[in-house]
């Protein structure tokens, strides 16, 4: 989210790139040898982004995270026999970052995606609280 704050332009390939600040930010959720192994490459802030939120291969990206609520619905609809609008939204979101590209997250300006996502998985987990919880 504070991307901006990162980025001396703002822009996603910029020329001086606070190595360091994205370094930490990779380090917060202990994905630095994981972004050397799979990019390959110098510290990109757009493939930090994409790691971070699109990689389903990367256990603590928004993916990763959305596709295992996703795959529990599912257990959970074969288990009780009916699925609700919780399911919904789960699916709906996963497909939403499993098809997402990067490119055009940052065109949809990356501050505005990550909110979005935020709020439908806050919506997410007030419907399964309803569904699971109160009724």
């Amino acid at each position: 989210m504070k991307y901006h704050r990162l980025m001396p332009d703002g822009r996603p390939h910029a020329e001086q790139l606070d190595y360091f600040a994205w370094s930490e930010v990779l380090a917060c959720i202990g994905a630095v040898r994981t972004y050397r192994r799979i990019y390959r490459s110098a510290l990109d802030p757009m493939k930090v982004a994409e790691l971070m939120m699109l990689r389903r291969d990367v256990p603590r990206s928004v993916h990763h995270c959305l596709w295992m609520v996703d795959l529990s619905m599912n257990e959970l609809a074969e288990c009780y026999g009916t699925r609700g609008e919780a399911d919904r939204l789960a699916g709906e979101l996963h497909a939403r970052l499993r098809y997402a590209r990067i490119d055009q997250v940052f065109e949809a300006g990356l501050k505005t995606f990550l909110g979005e996502v935020r709020t439908d998985i806050a919506r997410l987990s007030e419907e399964i609280g309803r569904q699971f919880l109160l009724d």
